[in-house]
């Protein structure tokens, strides 16, 4: 099966999801788990605070650990940072720019 890459160059998965679509959604599913918490169905409208996937905010710094390592990026650290991301989607969106940036 050919490779198909977005605007980026980062290999897309088969069901859509970018690499790093998949890696937040897999380390949300670690963090769940670790913390006792359910794990429901993650999508880009999913809200990461209370009333979404109810991470509290010790379980988002230990998602934003876990996505450094494995992203090689922490999109916190920059200055231009304009708004918190509420959602996976924009989650996803602010770490699919760092890494643009940091590839470039």
């Amino acid at each position: 099966m050919p490779k198909i890459l977005d605007l980026a160059g980062r290999k897309i998965k088969r069901n859509g999801m970018t690499d790093t679509r998949r890696a937040i959604e897999e380390e949300i599913v670690v963090v769940l788990k670790e913390s006792g918490g359910e794990v429901p169905a993650i999508t880009d409208s999913s809200a990461l605070m209370r009333g979404g996937l109810g991470l509290d905010s010790m379980d988002f710094a230990v998602l934003v650990v876990r996505l450094e390592q494995r992203l090689g990026c922490d999109p916190f650290n920059s200055a231009e940072l304009e708004q918190f991301p509420t959602t996976v989607g924009e989650l996803t969106s602010l770490y699919d720019k760092t890494r643009a940036k940091v590839a470039a």
